[in-house]
């Protein structure tokens, strides 16, 4: 029992040494030539998820970076995809230029495309195709999407994308797009829980308003004493 124990611990700690190196490859410059598998991939969310001394804003811009690396592009983004547009919830940039807004109120077809997609959508662009740009950064033509829909409690919400304006690469595989649904499903519980949390305490901010006004009610209903 306790040698299997052993083993466990032994065999997680190996799987997250390899994802840190991979991730690490991918960064010093030969992005596509190191693919984490699933398990790989795995280990890392869970790493993120399971620190106690990340806050939640810290949970989600390591998992958008961990994506962003392990793709080896250089954005990653979540969007809420509403009927007004495409507003940015966050985002992870590596090595190119954030820019200034990010809230946009404008038509996303690319976030709505992968909103409505069952399966993950991913292309690399090429220069007999037509230009495809995304509305985080509508001057710049994309060299390479990837995206798949965010649902929370089984409802559309918005979109998980990755892309890059200046790295070319290869095809998605279809561990890649596995990666990335799962990381999109990863990222809906974490803002699931948050979004609770916040409805959470604003029923207890709203709860003390409520109990302030009635004392105050009562305070000023009691009877006057008359003076001697």
């Amino acid at each position: 029992m306790g040698s299997d124990l052993k083993k466990t611990k032994a065999e997680l700690v190996d799987e997250l040494e390899a994802t840190r190196s991979a991730l690490d490859h991918a960064q010093r410059g030969s992005p596509f030539q190191t693919e984490l598998s699933s398990d790989q991939f795995t280990a890392a969310l869970y790493e993120i998820t399971a620190d106690p001394d990340l806050e939640y804003r810290e949970r989600i811009r390591a998992l958008l970076e961990t994506g962003t690396r392990a793709l080896g592009l250089e954005v990653g983004l979540i969007t809420e995809v509403t009927e007004v547009g495409a507003k940015v919830i966050d985002a992870f940039t590596l090595g190119v230029e954030s820019p200034i807004a990010r809230v946009i109120d404008v038509d996303c077809s690319l976030c709505t495309a992968t909103l409505d997609a069952d399966d993950p959508v991913a292309f690399v662009q090429n220069s007999e195709g037509p230009p495809y740009t995304h509305c985080y950064s509508p001057d710049r033509p994309l060299t390479a999407y990837i995206g798949f829909r965010i649902t929370i409690a089984g409802r559309p919400f918005g979109a998980l994308s990755f892309m890059a304006f200046t790295r070319e690469r290869r095809r998605f595989s279809n561990r890649e797009k596995t990666n990335v649904k799962l990381l999109a499903q990863w990222l809906g519980h974490e803002l699931a829980s948050h979004l609770n949390q916040e409805t959470l305490e604003e029923r207890d901010r709203l709860l003390q308003r409520l109990i302030r006004a009635r004392d105050s009610h009562q305070l000023g209903t009691l009877p006057q004493r008359r003076p001697p």
